[in-house]
Parts: structure tokens; C-alpha cells; sequence
């Protein structure tokens, strides 16, 4: 594996989870690994030496801490990017993915109109405002239709499935003067949600995990499982490549699927390692985390391969906001996130396992979950 040791020192702007893996697959590429966050608690600060207090939406902040650092990537698309595009034309700092396109990644509309203008597959749509009539979302589906926040949403914070005018006058009666606006989308009757794991370097090599299928619970992401198999799988990750090559994409990205039978269509994207590609750490010979750094430092990307037939990732979701106990489970590995507090719905950890088949994988998971008092 060629690596440009040149850029030695990586930089993370975020320190959660995300960042905390990313940092830790850092070390093991023999990188220097840097995290910008605003508290020394935080999951990337407690694996690293090299943390800076501040924070990612300071102009300051991020000038003094992108000066340390040789090449620097995202932890999550909330944030400034366009304070980003700013000081990186300014400094000439090496930012991944650029800025301007985390600009147009991290809004849904303008995402939206990346995928229509790309021939990447994906829900009609248009752009809400407070003059949107009932009579104006019925055009697009006569069904239910479904009102996701341009920016700052996640985890279905910021989404909201209407049926009828009643429901759309309480909508608009909180939401009227959100000061992201919203899109508009039909409400999609798929048949299960999949993901896509992906990779591209500067030189322009690309690679990806196998399709993964999701389920979501409460709006979380709850399980993963894979491989699974789609008859369009092929034509579907060759207009991906074209898409990330198009764009000039450089990293991993998560791609959310709606599997509808006949066709896929992209839900929404994540330009970033994502947590339905967590099962990688286990599955894969190279996890998404790694693969994003050699993106980074411009070293070339070895083609993935299963360790096993079949995988499974589970979250620790928290259910309370007591101390989390449990007892090691057999068959399973845990990755913990070292977060300080508990509460219901937060992602606490992870567990991952491996079999003969993605339904074995599945269910060794969950019954390792068992052991999880959260």
C-alpha cells in the first residue's frame, strides 16, 4: 500500500464517535491524529494527545488548529461549510471532502438537485416555503407526504409525515419560520431500506462494501445485516462510481436506499463514514475508518473482501438515563463510545458479529444485546 507520509498529521474537526474511530484507525496507519472539540470528554479527546479546545463553527479556532495539521476531514456535515470554504481559499488548507461540496451535501435541497442533475435515482421532490398550500403537497403525492429539514436533521429529528390538512396546519403552526426551510417528498412504500458503503481517492480509485440492509427503529438506525443481494445492484453502484467521480468526491459516503422491488432510489446521502458501514470493523479486511484516512493521505485503495459470509452490527441505543451495565458477550464484539451520560435514544456503542450468514450474523447480535443493561 503506497502512503503519502507527507501528510502525517490528520486533523478531525468533531469529537464523537465517528471522530473517535476515525482517530483510532489513525494509529494504526502510523498517522498523528488531531480532534477540535469543545470538550476534553468528548470520545475522539479521550484517544488522542493531540486535542484542541474549540470550536468547529469559530473562525479563529479553526484557523489555529487546521494550522497543525497537514490534511483535514469532517466527523459530520453540521457545520459551517461555508465559513469552511472560507478559510480554506484564504489558507489554502487541505480540507476533505472540500467544502464547497459539503455545502451542497449538507442541504437537502441542494442535494436533491445534485442527484436529479447527476441521473442518480432518487424521489421527486420540491422546495417548501410558508406559502405551500395543502393543495401544492397533494400534487406531489395524494398519500402521505414527507417534510425533511433542509439542514440539522438526524436520526428523524427534522422529518415530518403528513396525511392530511390537519396534520399540515399543526406543522405549520411550530414550524412556520424554521430558519432552515424544509423539502418536500412523496412518501416512499419501499419494501426494506439498504446501504451503501463507498470510497474515493484524489487519484480517483473507488471501491465499496457489499449492500447492507437497515432497519430502523424509533427513526434509529437499530440493526444492520448483509451481504443482501438486489438484481439492480450492479447498474446502481456503477452510477454511483460515475456520481462520486462527477462530483469530485474524496472519502467515504454513506448512501441510504429505499429497496422499492423494481427500482432503488437513493434516500438521502452522508458525506462521511456512516454508521450503517460500523460493521466494517469486523467484516471487512479494511473498515470504512481506515479507508477514509488513505483517502486523505492519497494512498491507493486495495479492493475490500469479506472475512466471513455473513455480518451484523447492532446499536447500543440508550433507554434511561442511569449508569449502563452489562456482562461480555460470547460471539459478538462491543465497541464502546465512552460517553459520559446516558439517555434515551443516544448511541452509546455498538456490537458486531460475524457467521456462516447474515441471518446467524443477526441474530448472535441480538442476543448478545441481551446482555446490555442501558
Amino acid at each position: 500500500m503506497k502512503k503519502n507520509y507527507s501528510l502525517k498529521n490528520v486533523g478531525i474537526l468533531g469529537g464523537g464517535q465517528l471522530a473517535r474511530m476515525l482517530v483510532m484507525a489513525g494509529h494504526d496507519l502510523g498517522l498523528r491524529m488531531h480532534v477540535l472539540s469543545e470538550n476534553e470528554e468528548d470520545p475522539a479527546a479521550q484517544v488522542t494527545r493531540h486535542w484542541y479546545k474549540g470550536s468547529v463553527d469559530n473562525k479563529k479556532d479553526l484557523v489555529s488548529f487546521l494550522n497543525e495539521v497537514n490534511v483535514a476531514t469532517f466527523e459530520s456535515e453540521f457545520l459551517d461549510a461555508k465559513l469552511l470554504q472560507e478559510v480554506s481559499r484564504q489558507h489554502q488548507f487541505q480540507i476533505f471532502p472540500r467544502p464547497y461540496l459539503m455545502a451542497r451535501l449538507q442541504d437537502r435541497l441542494s442535494q436533491k438537485q445534485l442527484l436529479q442533475k447527476h441521473e442518480l435515482n432518487s424521489s421527486s421532490f420540491l422546495e417548501w416555503s410558508p406559502s405551500t398550500t395543502w393543495e401544492d403537497l397533494q400534487k406531489l403525492s395524494k398519500k402521505a407526504v414527507v417534510l425533511k429539514a433542509r439542514r440539522f436533521g438526524y436520526d428523524g429529528n427534522g422529518t415530518f409525515i403528513l396525511r392530511n390538512l390537519k396534520e399540515y396546519e399543526n406543522f405549520l403552526a411550530k414550524n412556520q419560520n424554521s430558519p432552515n426551510g424544509f423539502i418536500v417528498e412523496p412518501f416512499v412504500d419501499f419494501k426494506r431500506e439498504l446501504s451503501l458503503i463507498c470510497a474515493r481517492n484524489k487519484m480517483g480509485q473507488f471501491v465499496h462494501y457489499p449492500l447492507a440492509e437497515t432497519l430502523q427503529k424509533d427513526a434509529r438506525c437499530f440493526w444492520v445485516k448483509g451481504p443482501v443481494k438486489h438484481n439492480l445492484e450492479k447498474s446502481f453502484i456503477k452510477k454511483c462510481e460515475r456520481f462520486l467521480h462527477s462530483i469530485n468526491y474524496v472519502g467515504v459516503m454513506g448512501i441510504e436506499i429505499f429497496d422499492c422491488g423494481k427500482e432503488l432510489l437513493v434516500n438521502e446521502l452522508a458525506p462521511r463514514v456512516h454508521n450503517t458501514g460500523h460493521h466494517s470493523l469486523d467484516s471487512m479486511n479494511y473498515d470504512q475508518f481506515t479507508y477514509h484516512l488513505m483517502c486523505l493521505i492519497s494512498a491507493d485503495l486495495p479492493e475490500p473482501e469479506l472475512v466471513a459470509p455473513g455480518f451484523a452490527m447492532v446499536n447500543l441505543l440508550g433507554e434511561n438515563n442511569k449508569d449502563p451495565s452489562w456482562e461480555i458477550p460470547e460471539k459478538a464484539q462491543i465497541y464502546w463510545y465512552g460517553k459520559e451520560k446516558n439517555r434515551p435514544g443516544r448511541k452509546m456503542g455498538h456490537i458486531n458479529s460475524i457467521a456462516n450468514n447474515p441471518k446467524s450474523a443477526l441474530s448472535q447480535a441480538l442476543k448478545a444485546l441481551k446482555e446490555f443493561s442501558l
